[in-house]
Protein backbone atom coordinates (compact mmCIF):
# COMPACT_ATOMS: atom_id res chain seq x y z
CA UNK A 1 0.00 0.00 0.00
CA UNK A 2 1.56 3.45 -0.73
CA UNK A 3 1.95 5.85 0.25
CA UNK A 4 2.61 3.80 3.65
CA UNK A 5 0.00 4.53 6.51
CA UNK A 6 1.68 6.59 9.53
CA UNK A 7 0.00 4.73 12.03
CA UNK A 8 -0.12 5.10 15.86
CA UNK A 9 2.14 6.03 17.76
CA UNK A 10 1.90 5.39 21.85
CA UNK A 11 3.37 7.50 24.40
CA UNK A 12 5.54 6.29 27.52
CA UNK A 13 2.80 7.37 29.46
CA UNK A 14 0.58 4.99 28.00
CA UNK A 15 2.94 2.18 27.30
CA UNK A 16 2.44 2.47 31.27
CA UNK A 17 -1.26 0.77 30.83
CA UNK A 18 -1.57 -2.74 31.03
CA UNK A 19 -4.85 -1.92 28.91
CA UNK A 20 -2.63 -0.02 26.07
CA UNK A 21 0.14 -3.02 26.11
CA UNK A 22 -2.72 -5.77 25.77
CA UNK A 23 -4.59 -3.31 22.82
CA UNK A 24 -0.76 -3.33 21.18
CA UNK A 25 -0.22 -7.01 21.04
CA UNK A 26 -3.57 -7.79 19.79
CA UNK A 27 -3.04 -5.43 16.86
CA UNK A 28 1.10 -7.29 16.61
CA UNK A 29 -0.67 -10.76 16.40
CA UNK A 30 -2.77 -10.03 13.61
CA UNK A 31 0.11 -7.86 11.42
CA UNK A 32 -1.62 -4.58 12.32
CA UNK A 33 1.16 -3.23 14.40
CA UNK A 34 4.96 -3.29 15.03
CA UNK A 35 6.68 -2.82 18.55
CA UNK A 36 10.29 -0.41 17.68
CA UNK A 37 13.07 -1.65 19.97
CA UNK A 38 12.85 1.66 21.91
CA UNK A 39 8.91 0.27 22.83
CA UNK A 40 10.25 -3.11 23.54
CA UNK A 41 13.25 -1.58 25.99
CA UNK A 42 10.43 0.64 27.43
CA UNK A 43 7.55 -2.39 28.22
CA UNK A 44 10.11 -4.37 29.35
CA UNK A 45 11.69 -1.41 31.55
CA UNK A 46 7.61 -0.92 33.04
CA UNK A 47 6.18 -4.45 33.09
CA UNK A 48 9.14 -7.35 33.46
CA UNK A 49 8.45 -10.38 31.96
CA UNK A 50 5.75 -12.10 33.89
CA UNK A 51 3.54 -8.75 33.81
CA UNK A 52 3.98 -9.19 29.85
CA UNK A 53 3.06 -12.46 30.13
CA UNK A 54 0.08 -11.82 31.82
CA UNK A 55 -0.74 -9.43 29.53
CA UNK A 56 -0.28 -11.81 26.53
CA UNK A 57 -2.63 -14.35 28.77
CA UNK A 58 -5.31 -12.29 28.12
CA UNK A 59 -4.54 -10.94 24.19
CA UNK A 60 -3.18 -14.42 23.13
CA UNK A 61 -0.27 -13.20 21.12
CA UNK A 62 2.23 -15.60 22.11
CA UNK A 63 2.60 -18.88 23.08
CA UNK A 64 0.80 -20.97 25.95
CA UNK A 65 4.14 -22.57 27.17
CA UNK A 66 5.96 -19.82 29.54
CA UNK A 67 9.25 -21.05 27.77
CA UNK A 68 7.93 -20.45 24.89
CA UNK A 69 6.31 -17.28 25.27
CA UNK A 70 9.50 -16.18 26.91
CA UNK A 71 11.31 -17.15 24.40
CA UNK A 72 8.62 -15.06 21.91
CA UNK A 73 9.27 -12.46 23.68
CA UNK A 74 12.75 -12.20 23.41
CA UNK A 75 12.61 -12.92 19.85
CA UNK A 76 10.36 -10.27 18.96
CA UNK A 77 13.06 -7.84 21.15
CA UNK A 78 15.54 -9.23 18.62
CA UNK A 79 14.40 -8.53 15.63
CA UNK A 80 13.10 -4.95 16.57
CA UNK A 81 17.03 -4.16 17.21
CA UNK A 82 16.74 -4.65 21.46
CA UNK A 83 18.60 -7.58 23.34
CA UNK A 84 16.85 -7.23 26.67
CA UNK A 85 19.20 -9.27 28.12
CA UNK A 86 22.22 -6.60 27.92
CA UNK A 87 19.89 -3.77 27.58
CA UNK A 88 21.53 -2.88 24.66
CA UNK A 89 20.30 -1.73 20.97
CA UNK A 90 22.10 -3.56 17.85
CA UNK A 91 20.78 -5.99 15.13
CA UNK A 92 20.25 -9.16 15.35
CA UNK A 93 20.86 -11.65 12.44
CA UNK A 94 18.13 -14.68 12.64
CA UNK A 95 20.44 -16.69 10.57
CA UNK A 96 23.48 -16.73 12.36
CA UNK A 97 21.81 -16.42 15.59
CA UNK A 98 23.89 -13.65 16.44
CA UNK A 99 23.27 -10.26 17.85
CA UNK A 100 25.74 -7.39 17.06
CA UNK A 101 25.09 -4.44 19.47
CA UNK A 102 25.74 -0.97 19.11
CA UNK A 103 29.83 -1.09 20.00
CA UNK A 104 30.20 -3.56 17.33
CA UNK A 105 30.34 -6.72 20.45
CA UNK A 106 28.42 -9.90 19.17
CA UNK A 107 26.72 -12.73 21.04
CA UNK A 108 25.31 -15.55 20.47
CA UNK A 109 21.42 -15.89 21.34
CA UNK A 110 20.38 -19.28 23.02
CA UNK A 111 16.85 -20.53 22.94
CA UNK A 112 15.05 -22.25 25.14
CA UNK A 113 17.27 -21.07 28.65
CA UNK A 114 16.09 -18.95 31.55
CA UNK A 115 17.38 -15.13 30.88
CA UNK A 116 16.39 -12.42 32.74
CA UNK A 117 16.15 -8.50 31.11
CA UNK A 118 18.71 -6.44 32.32
CA UNK A 119 16.31 -4.11 34.61
CA UNK A 120 15.39 -7.40 36.17
CA UNK A 121 18.89 -8.80 36.87
CA UNK A 122 19.59 -5.58 39.38
CA UNK A 123 16.19 -6.39 41.61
Amino acid sequence: MYPEPNGREYSEQDLEKQSVVEEIFDYCQIYLAIISKEGWKKLIEFHGINNLLEVDRKSGWFEENRQDAIDSIKYQCLISGYDPERDLFGEYNEDSGIFTDIYGETIEIKWGVNWKPATEQQL
